[in-house]
């Protein structure tokens, strides 16, 4: 029997990340020379603020860290969802009778909730 493919998330293009990194970049020197910087001095600046771009960009190319609503985040966020059901059924699995005690105190919780509030709307709103 071979091991299951372990899902991995798409690592976002490079280009896409240095574009995102000058786009920040530019905007806040554009902002300090907005605040009376000299163009330089205020690329400077922004750059020293910023932190070091190529330590962003190996984090980000490594751990496939983008931005949310960037390249394949819908693939990650799935992913995520994936794996945390897989778990959630091991465990059920694992431990039955605490998932059915869990599942009752919801469900009685839930009922109770409804009925409250069902009488507190016929009261409130005849």
């Amino acid at each position: 029997m071979t091991p299951k493919r372990r899902y991995r998330p798409a690592l976002p293009p490079r280009d896409e990340i240095d574009a995102e990194l000058t786009h920040h970049i530019r905007e806040r020197t554009d902002k300090l020379v907005e605040e009376g910087w000299s163009r330089e001095d205020a690329r400077q600046e922004a750059l020293r603020r910023f932190g070091q771009p190529g330590r962003w960009r190996r984090q980000m190319t490594t751990t496939g860290n983008a931005a949310p609503g960037g390249s394949g985040s819908a693939r990650r966020a799935l992913g995520a969802l994936l794996r945390d059901l897989r778990y959630g059924v091991r465990q059920i699995r694992r431990h039955p009778y605490f998932a059915f005690i869990a599942i009752l105190t919801m469900a009685a919780g839930i009922g109770v909730n409804t009925a409250i509030f069902s009488a507190a709307k016929q009261v409130v709103h005849p």
